[in-house]
């Protein structure tokens, strides 16, 4: 059986709970319908939200960079969402903890050759992954940003930055710099 995932992602004052264990509410379906409704999104969306059968509200929460993923005497190592928990908006959680991963197992693998301790091997693990991930999550809290945008001014700006940002090539670019490995 076919299965399709619809995200309504609006900006609300109210604050709204993480939901980190993805509960299911009634109360999810009915206000994502009314949103896709009162924004006049096309009937096709709302109409998908109408077939959902599972329904979840999640809050995003923006975080920032943790300033060290290792504990203080360096016997625990942080890697995705532990030390830079993403914002949903460019799909890039799950790819930034596998280069996490990858570049955390490359550098410990190498003590004794290229690190002379683990903790040079974490220096170095930290420093190859800070950059591009903080680039990464400010980039998705921009993208967020305009994305949420409501009330007809706020829906047109998004359009044309939208539009203009598809012209000029800027979803390729961004998509394709957020995937490429940094490790």
């Amino acid at each position: 059986s076919r299965r399709d995932i619809v995200a309504v992602c609006y900006h609300d004052t109210k604050r709204v709970q993480e939901n980190a264990a993805w509960h299911m509410t009634d109360a999810a379906k009915i206000a994502a319908l009314s949103i896709a409704r009162q924004t006049g999104m096309p009937k096709t969306i709302v109409e998908q939200i109408e077939a959902c059968d599972r329904t979840f509200e999640i809050g995003v929460h923006y975080h920032n960079l943790m300033p060290t993923w290792r504990s203080y005497k360096g016997r625990v190592v942080l890697l995705g969402d532990a030390c830079h928990a993403m914002p949903p908006f460019m799909g890039q959680g799950a790819n930034q903890a596998l280069q996490d991963a990858y570049a955390l197992a490359d550098r410990l693998s190498r003590i004794g050759m290229d690190y002379g301790s683990t903790s040079e091997a974490l220096d170095q693990y930290e420093a190859v992954r800070k950059g591009p991930t903080e680039a990464i999550m400010q980039a998705s809290r921009l993208i967020g940003f305009v994305e949420t945008q409501g009330g007809p001014v706020g829906t047109n700006l998004r359009n044309l930055a939208l539009t203009i940002a598809g012209i000029i090539g800027i979803p390729k670019f961004v998509l394709s710099n957020g995937s490429m490995p940094r490790v």
